[in-house]
């Protein structure tokens, strides 16, 4: 039916991606998002300004956390098809219609922002420099 066609067109879009070469588009910014994530988010601890992603893996450093949060990553589509079908059976096809449309919105956004400004997750800068 035509309530899938943006599912359908995000997936079309997200396997395009691979053929963009951002590399020479526009630089990949690694320092600029990380300031800005640092002044925004960080946590002063031993009298320095951290990270706060930095900050939770001190407090939580464990194999069980670790394999949590990346389950947690990983249920990111799974848990929109769960919503969308549970919607579809349950609830209305209006719903389902408003629920694929706004996650189409809100890839769009996200694919303009990384095509517009690329830049490196915070992470980066704290694992590589």
């Amino acid at each position: 039916s035509s309530d899938l066609f943006p599912m359908a067109f995000y997936g079309m879009m997200y396997d395009f991606f691979q053929y963009i070469p951002f590399s020479s588009l526009m630089p990949i910014r690694v320092s600029e998002p990380y300031h800005i994530d640092l002044h925004l988010f960080g946590v002063f601890s031993s009298g320095q300004l951290t990270p706060l992603h930095v900050y939770v893996h001190q407090l939580l450093n464990s194999p069980f956390f670790d394999l949590f949060c990346g389950f947690i990553y990983m249920m990111h589509i799974p848990v929109v098809i769960v919503l969308l079908l549970s919607f579809w059976r349950f609830g209305s096809d209006e719903l389902a219609a408003k629920f694929i449309f706004a996650f189409w919105l809100m890839n769009i956004f996200a694919f303009a922002t990384y095509f517009f400004y690329p830049a490196a997750a915070p992470w980066f800068v704290s694992k590589y420099g």
